[in-house]
């Protein structure tokens, strides 16, 4: 097993949690942060993970037919 892998790994970074539901947020530059470090990140030919969270459950924010498309960075 190699011990320097490296991998920029990226959860739930979605439009679906700007839901009122989760009220105000306290993270208002997130996204430019992502964005600054999955660029370099990628510059230096690193892995990059992304997950997004889904749900089956046809109320859900987080639904496909529901929910904001997810938001890509870089």
């Amino acid at each position: 097993m190699k011990t320097n892998q490296k991998a920029f790994i990226i959860v739930d970074v979605q439009k679906a949690f700007e839901h009122e539901k989760w009220g105000e947020r306290n993270n208002l530059e997130a996204e430019e942060n992502i964005s600054r470090l999955l660029t370099f990140w990628r510059e230096k030919g690193w892995k990059v993970i992304h997950i997004q969270h889904t749900s089956d459950k046809p109320n859900s924010v987080f639904h496909p037919a529901i929910r904001a498309p997810f938001q890509r960075y870089g």
